[in-house]
């Protein structure tokens, strides 16, 4: 659980922390592949609060993918 401004008013006056997000993660491995199955349960009770999720690899690229509401969007690393 996250505690996080109730709505953009309270964020922008920092008065408090009345809203929340719950956050329930389930990392499944199965044996006999390389895949990472990773599940996530969100309830949000914050007005206009964008969460992301930011998973660290060991791998150099030179590009990432981005999913957002509108599509993918692809971009440069820097």
């Amino acid at each position: 659980r996250m505690n996080l401004p109730e709505n953009l008013q309270q964020r922008e006056e920092r008065t408090g922390q009345s809203g929340y997000l719950n956050v329930n993660c389930q990392v499944v491995l199965k044996q006999g592949t390389r895949r990472i199955e990773v599940r996530m349960e969100l309830d949000n009770q914050a007005d206009d609060h964008r969460v992301r999720v930011l998973v660290p690899t060991p791998f150099v690229s030179e590009t990432v993918v981005a999913d957002n509401q509108f599509g993918l969007i692809t971009r440069p690393t820097n």
